[in-house]
């Protein structure tokens, strides 16, 4: 073999020497890639879900490093790095948005979390009872109408008004919301918090309309361990809210506490008084009204 030909030969030995070495470190080494961070000067919310509607369980600091392993889609959110629809799971679970995460040596294409969280999205909360079954029309009055009494006397809220709400809101209590977690009002989480009586947030894939459009997103609905808590709570949320003041004028008087109640704003049917007066005459609910002080 001649000079040259030696020459060559090496160089192809160092060749080979080099693609061995480099085959040698592990894909997942070579493919590495964190994610650092860059909230500013708040730490960055960790959601139980994909999504702001979902309570937050903790806290990531400015800078800080981490490493997730899959996403979901969720709410749209403008952060400090991009805009996204992306949410990252995190490896102690929880998730955040993509939007506030900078990534090194370059952003991954992340797998899609298998498993969304329990129930589509009650991560988090304490365990509950079976969903509730579907009640007959006298079963779910005999089962409503003492907790809507207990209502009255606390929040002076009329039983009736209580009751034809719950019918109407939840289908004779037919609805997902009240099976599942036994949300009878449609009462939702606002931004995140419950509030001491319901026992965490669902979040539920639905549209919001207006200026003549629809959209997708997500809302959050509070979650109760009874049927009990969601009527208590009802009380207590007509009560909390300024713009009800107007009703409990008429806390003797039902039909007229309906139509405060559609003046506020409740429902955004124009007939949402109507039709609570409606049940309350078909069915009688006045029957179960109390004097209130």
């Amino acid at each position: 073999m001649g000079y040259s030909g030696k020459v060559r030969a090496a160089l192809l030995g160092l060749v080979v020497l080099a693609t061995l070495t480099v085959s040698a470190v592990p894909a997942s080494a070579r493919a590495s890639s964190y994610a650092t961070v860059t909230s500013g000067a708040t730490p960055l919310n960790v959601r139980s879900g994909p999504g702001t509607a979902f309570p937050r369980v903790r806290t990531l600091a400015n800078r800080s490093r981490t490493t997730p392993a899959c996403q979901r889609t969720g709410p749209t959110v403008a952060g400090p790095v991009r805009t996204t629809s992306l949410w990252d799971r995190l490896p102690g679970g929880g998730y955040v948005s993509d939007a506030y995460l900078r990534w090194r040596p370059s952003r991954p294409k992340l797998a899609t979390c298998a498993t969304p969280p329990s129930g589509g999205g009650t991560s988090g909360l304490p365990s509950l009872p079976a969903p509730v079954r579907p009640m007959s029309h006298a079963q779910f009055l005999a089962t409503v109408a003492g907790p809507a009494q207990t209502s009255a006397r606390w929040y002076a809220v009329p039983a009736s008004v209580t009751l034809a709400q719950a019918i109407l809101e939840s289908g004779w209590g037919g609805s997902g919301l009240s099976t599942k977690d036994r949300n009878y009002f449609g009462i939702k989480c606002f931004s995140g918090v419950h509030g001491p009586i319901a026992v965490g947030c669902h979040a539920y894939a639905t549209h919001e309309c207006g200026g003549g459009r629809c959209w997708p997103t997500t809302a959050a609905f509070r979650v109760y361990r009874t049927i009990t808590d969601s009527i208590v709570d009802h009380g207590r949320f007509l009560v909390v809210n300024s713009r009800y003041k107007p009703a409990f004028a008429f806390r003797n008087n039902p039909d007229q506490f309906a139509v405060q109640l559609q003046k506020a704003g409740y429902a955004t049917s124009p007939t949402y008084a109507q039709n609570l007066q409606h049940l309350m005459r078909l069915y009688n609910l006045y029957r179960y009204d109390i004097r209130i002080r």
